[in-house]
């Protein structure tokens, strides 16, 4: 491995901002040891070793601290490290960083840790992206994707059909190269049996795409219903909370309203909306109009009924416009509901929608019921296998739609029996849209942006 050459010594608070027990000050760069010996006083650093001491700064005690060398190149970066373990007082740490800097360290750009990482060849670059995902996580789904990925899992999906797509390759040209050995045909069918392969990987991925970006971003949920039906009450329900008011006065709600909660390790975006129905109020068809949108934007509908009133044509309507997506009828007021309401219901065009609710929105009742449904709903293929590629990244995604788009030119060429040399520019066009996803072919503005994104000391 040819490690990057970067000749800068960096150094940042490897912490978050705030008081806490222990800050972290994080070096590294090949001047690391020589810059911890320039501000520590105590025993003599030695590789891996935890040494205790005071930082000292124009013969100024700092700080009382552990302080950790770490030769290169078995280290996060590649590089030779140093972490400073002091008290965690923002103050402190700062103080710490500008004795590093006194000395000859700069101050750490956004991500520059991880980058150097990627650029030693430590990290590829879904790894890389997968550093910041772990940390942005807020639920054990999105964290265990997050981890996946970080664990190399990703990588090694993707590097295994790119070797597959490199060997196809070789094989064309050499075809090519010999022609009078009349192999073509055998090469067209060997070349077709690699590319419905990497193809059946690549389709299998894409198909769990959407999942994958789900359980990382959340489940986007709206409320939806006529007013008066328990829209702001089911979300206070689920809550645990009073976060919507609620009152008898239909219109209450006149914008849309957003909740995060963690159901089952999922994040569910709930957005109650105002009650649809046609009105006079400017300010309230204004809220009519950002539940329609909130319903057209959302991954999952919750569609709510009161159960002490018949349906009627607004019902219908507003069902009507939704039944396409995912949705659940969540039928409120179980505590007064009228008489036989599954006649009630044949009214809806349900074909075989079998996701319906009971529940008492008031009383609480039917709540567990209910966010065990919607869990269930986004989780049916909860199963990964292993070898198989679960993404969640927008890069990813777009990357192996166009490995996609030239594996499926490159078959029907090989299926119509067109020169094999023909199909190289597809495979090749494919392997490309691979490596962009590990890193091995992304210009340096792609890779500037992804670490801008990730905070100083990581």
């Amino acid at each position: 491995m040819k490690y990057y050459e970067k000749q800068d010594t960096i150094v940042a608070i490897a912490t978050p901002n705030g008081k806490g027990a222990i800050a972290i000050v994080r070096l590294s760069g090949k001047d690391s040891l020589s810059v911890a010996n320039a501000i520590f006083k105590g025993n003599p650093l030695k590789d891996r070793l935890v040494t205790y001491g005071y930082i000292i700064d124009n013969n100024t005690k700092i700080d009382e601290v552990n302080i950790v060398y770490m030769k290169a190149p078995r280290t996060y970066t590649g590089e030779d490290t140093v972490e400073i373990y002091c008290h965690g007082s923002m103050y402190v740490a700062q103080r710490v960083v500008e004795a590093c800097v006194k000395h000859g360290a700069r101050l750490a750009m956004p991500g520059e840790f991880t980058k150097t990482a990627f650029l030693n060849g430590k990290l590829d670059l879904s790894q890389a992206e997968a550093v910041i995902d772990v940390i942005n996580a807020s639920t054990q789904s999105a964290k265990d994707i997050a981890l996946n990925q970080l664990s190399g899992r990703l990588k090694n999906s993707i590097t295994t059909l790119m070797v597959l797509l490199t060997r196809c390759i070789a094989q064309i040209e050499v075809t090519v190269d010999y022609p009078e050995e009349d192999i073509e045909d055998v090469t067209i069918d060997a070349s077709l049996e690699t590319v419905g392969k990497v193809l059946e990987y690549v389709n299998k991925a894409i198909a769990q795409s959407e999942r994958g970006k789900i359980f990382k971003s959340g489940i986007r949920c709206a409320i939806v219903g006529q007013p008066n039906v328990g829209k702001s009450s089911l979300l206070n329900a689920i809550l645990g909370e009073s976060r919507a008011i609620v009152t008898s006065v239909a219109g209450t709600t006149r914008d849309t309203l957003e909740a995060h909660i963690d159901i089952s390790g999922v994040e569910v975006i709930l957005t109650d909306t105002a009650g649809i129905r046609e009105s006079g109020d400017y300010v309230e068809k204004i809220g009519v109009d950002r539940a329609y949108e909130a319903a057209n934007n959302a991954h999952l509908i919750l569609f709510v009924l009161d159960m002490s009133k018949e349906i009627d044509g607004r019902d219908i309507e507003l069902y009507n416009h939704i039944k396409h997506k995912p949705n659940v009828i969540v039928l409120n007021k179980e505590d007064v509901t009228i008489d036989n309401y599954e006649k009630q219901l044949s009214k809806l065009d349900m074909s075989d929608n079998k996701d319906i609710v009971t529940i008492s929105a008031s009383e609480s009742m039917g709540i567990n019921t209910l966010e065990e449904k919607i869990f269930e709903l986004f989780n049916k293929d909860s199963s990964i296998s292993a070898g198989e590629i679960e993404l969640s990244n927008v890069r990813h995604i777009d990357a192996i739609n166009k490995a996609q788009k030239s594996l499926l030119t490159a078959q029907e060429t090989l299926l119509s029996r067109m020169p094999v040399d023909l199909a190289v520019v597809d495979i090749r066009d494919a392997l490309h849209a691979l490596g962009e996803i590990t890193g091995e072919n992304v210009d340096e503005d792609v890779i500037n942006t992804i670490f801008s994104e990730f905070c100083v000391g990581k």
